[in-house]
C-alpha cells in the first residue's frame, strides 16, 4: 500500500469512527462507531467477563483511577468488539501496511440517570492486545472535575437555560471539557446560532460559541 492510500484509510477510520459521536437529543448520547474493515467483522462482545482476567483488571483499575470511585459506580458495560488482527490481516492483507497500533478491545460503556435526564449517555475506551489504552474512554475524568459523579435534577438545569434566554425544548446531550453537558441552542438571526453548554454536574456554562447556519 502506498503513501496516499495509507493517509486514504485513516482518514476513512476517522470519518467512520465519527459515526454518532456528535451530541443526540435530548438524554441521549450513543457512541461512535468504527468499522475496521469493509471485509472482516469483528467478534462482538456481550459480556466483559469474556476478557481476559489480567485485561479486566488493568481495565477497571484505570476506570476507577481515572473516574473516580463515585462515578465508576455508575457505569455500566454496554458491549464491544474483539479483534482478531490475524484473522483481519488474513481476510484484508492490505491491513499489514496500516501504520497504526492494532486494537484488540473495542468497548463501550453507559450511564443514566434519570432524575438529571439522562437516558443513555455512552462512551468508549479501546485496548490493545496487552491492555494498554490506544483510546482512552472521554467521560469526565475526577482529577479535572472533582465534580463528576454528581448529577443535578433535569428541571434545575432547564430552568437555568431559560434564565439565560434559551428554549429548552429540544437540547442535545454530549461530553466536553471533562463535563457532560446539554447543549442549548437559540438562532440569533436568519445566518446563525448561538450555543450553550450547561454541566449537568455543577450547573455552571462551560461556554458558548456561535455558527453559521
Amino acid at each position: 500500500m502506498n503513501h496516499f492510500s495509507n493517509i486514504f484509510f485513516l482518514l476513512w477510520i476517522v470519518l467512520i469512527g465519527a459515526v454518532g459521536s456528535a451530541a443526540a437529543q435530548n438524554g441521549v448520547k450513543k457512541c461512535r462507531t468504527t468499522k475496521y474493515s469493509l471485509i472482516y467483522s469483528p467478534e462482538l462482545i456481550e459480556s466483559i467477563t469474556v476478557l481476559p482476567d489480567s485485561i479486566q483488571q488493568t481495565l477497571n483499575n484505570h476506570l476507577k483511577e481515572t473516574l473516580g470511585d463515585g462515578f465508576y459506580q455508575k457505569l455500566q458495560f454496554d458491549g464491544g468488539k474483539l479483534i482478531n488482527y490475524r484473522q483481519l490481516v488474513k481476510q484484508d492483507p492490505q491491513v499489514a501496511s496500516y501504520k497504526w497500533v492494532a486494537p484488540k478491545y473495542d468497548l463501550r460503556y453507559f450511564i443514566s440517570d434519570s432524575l438529571a435526564g439522562i437516558s443513555y449517555c455512552c462512551s468508549r475506551i479501546i485496548l490493545d492486545s496487552v491492555g494498554g489504552i490506544i483510546n482512552d474512554i472521554e467521560f469526565p475524568s475526577f482529577s479535572k472535575n472533582k465534580s463528576n459523579a454528581k448529577f443535578l435534577p433535569q428541571n434545575k438545569l432547564l430552568n437555568i437555560a431559560r434564565q439565560l434566554g434559551f428554549p429548552t425544548t429540544n437540547y442535545e446531550l454530549a461530553i466536553a471539557k471533562d463535563h457532560i453537558v446539554f447543549i442549548f441552542s437559540v438562532k440569533k438571526n436568519s445566518k446563525s446560532m448561538l450555543y450553550m453548554e450547561i454541566s449537568v454536574h455543577t450547573g455552571e456554562v462551560i461556554r458558548k460559541y456561535k455558527s453559521a447556519i
